[in-house]
């Protein structure tokens, strides 16, 4: 399976919105430590290197809303659709994966870690997709583990 970007930019199931709290406008000083963010040349869009104990872990999908070098992103917040969001890690065994929002609370994926097979975005690892859906602006933890390896992508949503 080849990568589409303009299938990786948002999922094509629904949700439906209702309720959502915006805390106020943060800035990068409130999420430390913001995880790094490179350009993937084929497509020009951001990716983001998270932190690890050992190994890498890499993620990309959400569209060219940010710009490198700090992982701060405007317009993901309040999405009505789940953002497909593919992820790279090294490590044995499956992809575990779930994220904290800015109010403390666990939230894991809408669908996956699914194992993907093969694309045209190269890193370490085994690859997988997830959907995710932010409601809150703010600094956002997302921890994932294969394994004995962990790591965490750290994000600031206005």
């Amino acid at each position: 399976m080849r990568f589409v970007p303009a299938a990786v930019a948002i999922a094509v199931v629904a949700l439906v919105g209702g309720g959502a709290t915006l805390q106020a406008t943060p800035s990068p000083e409130t999420c430390s430590p913001l995880s790094t963010v490179s350009t993937f040349a084929p497509t020009g869009w951001p990716e983001i290197r998270g932190t690890t104990n050992r190994g890498q872990l890499w993620v990309f999908g959400f569209g060219a809303s940010a710009s490198p070098p700090a992982a701060v992103f405007d317009g993901l917040v309040s999405q009505p659709y789940p953002l497909k969001w593919i992820w790279r890690m090294t490590g044995i065994g499956p992809l575990r994966i779930f994220a904290t929002a800015p109010s403390g609370t666990h939230v894991n994926p809408v669908w996956g870690p699914s194992l993907h097979s093969g694309s045209n975005w190269v890193h370490p690892g085994g690859e997988w997709g997830t959907g995710w859906f932010f409601w809150e602006r703010g600094c956002w933890r997302i921890h994932a583990t294969r394994g004995k390896t962990h790591g965490d992508v750290f994000l600031l949503l206005r």
